[in-house]
């Protein structure tokens, strides 16, 4: 039996970490500000170890957190998004980042070579269900330490069905790769992988050669990039069936209005060179 003060001690640690992420994201700015040298160890896996969970900006309108960095031959992106509305836009509508060599915004916005990639892209039902399985979590994440067995296995379930859906990048704008939908096991350098860690968050990462984006490391000129994550998709009724009020209208916890329409911001960024110590 707990007694009161068991109780009030994991209420205390539940407001520290609520705390915690809600002070990490407000001390960071919306916008990247630096250029950042990736870590040499850097791996598209869904996982922000390299990072150490640190990230450059929080970015209001898209509720996430990122980092853009490069090295000498690659572009990453990494994102993470918090449970659960991000996720779950993002598990419909998918991320789309776009690199423009233009800085003013009404040329970059209507640059025909423009480059942007999308990712994940899935289907209504893959997506529900990795939604659905996620969302097991809302009656475990009051207590992670007692429930750490059933998290850790819900999480592994999540996982796997990502795993088995991530299976596509829509490419468009690189020269030499027609606009297609790339497999994620491409021979065109191109990487992109997402997982669910274990507080439900979804971890994203993306790279792309620099030469596909017709950048050079020598140059010290400045390119925009925009981090869109895409509201869900109008989905069209099948025959005999009617579409009523979204359940996340209804659900108190839930932005609607966030999830069904796009959210993005544009910035710049140049590319940053290794120090020689």
């Amino acid at each position: 039996m707990k007694t009161a003060t068991h109780f009030t001690s994991e209420i205390l640690l539940l407001i520290f970490v609520l705390w915690s992420q809600s002070s990490f994201g407000q001390s960071l700015p919306q916008i990247q500000k630096l250029s950042i040298y990736s870590p040499a160890d850097i791996k598209i896996d869904g996982k922000s170890t390299e990072w150490n969970d640190k990230f450059q900006a929080y970015n209001n309108a898209d509720g996430i957190w990122y980092t853009l960095s490069n090295d000498d031959n690659n572009l990453y992106l990494i994102i993470k998004a918090p449970y659960r509305d991000a996720p779950d836009k993002i598990m419909t509508g998918g991320i789309t980042f776009t690199v423009s060599h233009y800085i003013e915004k009404g040329k970059r916005n209507t640059a025909t070579d423009n480059v942007s990639l999308k990712f994940p892209i899935l289907t209504f039902k893959e997506s529900q269900s990795i939604i659905i399985s996620s969302h097991g979590y809302e009656t475990l994440k009051n207590d992670t330490v007692h429930k750490k067995p059933q998290i850790d296995s819900l999480v592994n379930i999540v996982n796997t069905k990502a795993n088995n859906v991530f299976k596509e990048i829509e490419v468009v704008g690189i020269k030499n790769i027609p606009d297609l939908q790339l497999s994620v096991y491409n021979t065109e350098g191109i990487k992109a992988m997402g997982q669910f860690d274990k507080r439900m968050n979804f971890v994203y990462e993306l790279l792309v050669p620099i030469k596909s984006l017709r950048l050079s490391i020598d140059s010290l000129e400045k390119f925009s990039y925009s981090i869109k994550i895409n509201g869900r998709p109008v989905e069209k009724p099948l025959p005999g069936q009617k579409f009523g009020i979204n359940e996340d209208a209804i659900d108190p916890g839930s932005d609607y209005l966030y999830r069904m329409s796009d959210s993005n911001f544009w910035s710049e960024y140049t590319l940053s060179k290794k120090t020689i110590n």
